[in-house]
């Protein structure tokens, strides 16, 4: 099974390449399953399993299923959690309005597409930022239920002892305990889903001045959080052909951010669509969209893309240095900090914790750099953990 999630810049038309994509696929033996997380494209509307064509289907992943979904992967746990703490339970009607809620419900209905039985999903992830914080999510919720509630606590209560390490006051109740476990291990599970080298993500860039720097510094935040760009798509070009000034002028325009695109994005692959003088409203409409973009091949490979081998750790002299891929980034973006066995890297706002292999956990950060797009963090053995060790 391959995963392709398409985003992109505002008013790019991401919502109708990722339908278009899906409907070649199809179209080419493939069985497919689309997952709009927007309104889905024209043509393709509905909240309720459908399958449009022979080999594809329409996830129901709107609105109303994910407020459902919430509810029933979040009300217990909360429950759970306002009991313990002697608090009012949130009422299942508040579920879809709180932070992060409708995110969580998004990746369950990702992982749960994933697992339906088909050869390509395509998920439409409408806005870069929503695609980032998809992609952060499982590993960010993941570190809080570990601080919250740490493997050692709750072990000690698998074990049968209830007491806090080294208190011996009364410990978490067993709900609290089962739902962080369900919790965690549904994080897990969608994480290793975004991290596989079958899934990728496509950018759709609109064909204009700012696109290209905010799709790659989406690239490199994707990235740092573990999912991989495979390639660009820039639709609605207007042929540059025939006497119209304003057309050729504006197909000028369009070419240099077309080719700034090609420049920042290097080197992956950047595809281009034509402006049509209608918006697709059926679905052969989207199948004449997918033949302009991907020709008579399908819109991937759907066997496994080659693993990162980031990241790595290298040595040099008596020193060491964490690789970590970072396509597109600038060093000015990047900082970096140690806290405990997590080195935490910040990308012009965007934060990630990459736990520290066991041998850098003894040493001290000296400096770090970008390069071809690679960050290289140097490391010096600690003299004093080195021995003790």
């Amino acid at each position: 099974m391959r995963l392709l999630l398409f985003t992109g810049t505002g008013g790019a038309g991401t919502t109708t390449v990722s339908a278009a994509t899906a409907v070649h696929a199809a179209r080419r033996g493939v069985k497919t399953v689309l997952v709009p997380l927007g309104p889905a494209a024209p043509g393709l509307d509905g909240d309720t399993d459908a399958e449009l064509e022979p080999g594809l289907a329409l996830w129901p992943a709107g609105p109303a299923r994910r407020a459902g979904r919430a509810r029933g992967a979040l009300a217990a746990p909360l429950e759970a959690l306002a009991g313990a703490l002697g608090v009012d339970p949130v009422d299942e009607r508040e579920l879809p309005g709180l932070p992060l809620v409708d995110e969580i419900a998004a990746l369950v209905e990702i992982r749960d597409a994933a697992a339906a039985g088909a050869d390509l999903v395509v998920v439409d992830v409408p806005g870069l930022d929503r695609a980032v914080r998809l992609a952060a999510l499982p590993a960010d919720l993941r570190r809080a239920v570990e601080r919250l509630l740490p493997m050692e606590r709750r072990m000690l209560w698998a074990m049968g002892h209830g007491a806090m390490p080294g208190t011996g006051a009364a410990g978490p109740s067993r709900g609290v305990i089962e739902a962080a476990e369900r919790l965690a291990a549904e994080l897990d599970g969608v994480h290793e889903l975004v991290a596989t080298p079958r899934t990728t993500g496509r950018l759709v860039l609109a064909p204009q001045a700012p696109a290209p720097a905010a799709a790659a510094r989406a690239r490199a935040a994707l990235a740092l959080h573990g999912l991989r760009v495979d390639g660009a798509v820039v639709p609605r070009l207007v042929p540059g052909d025939g006497d119209d000034p304003w057309r050729v002028a504006r197909a000028g325009t369009q070419a240099e951010v077309l080719a700034e695109a090609r420049a920042v994005l290097a080197p992956l692959a950047v595809l281009r669509a034509a402006e049509r003088p209608t918006e697709p409203a059926t679905v052969d409409d989207l199948a004449a969209i997918g033949l302009e973009l991907y020709g008579d091949g399908l819109p991937c490979s759907l066997a496994e893309v080659p693993p990162a081998r980031r990241p790595v750790v290298e040595r040099d002299g008596d020193a060491f240095v964490l690789v970590l891929d970072l396509p597109g980034a600038r060093r000015a973006d990047v900082e970096v900090a140690r806290r405990g066995d997590d080195l935490l890297v910040d990308l012009a706002g965007e934060r990630a914790a990459v736990r520290l292999p066991s041998g850098l956990r003894r040493c001290e950060v000296t400096g770090a750099a970008v390069r071809d797009g690679e960050l290289r963090v140097a490391f010096r053995p600690d003299p004093a953990l080195w021995r003790a060790l």
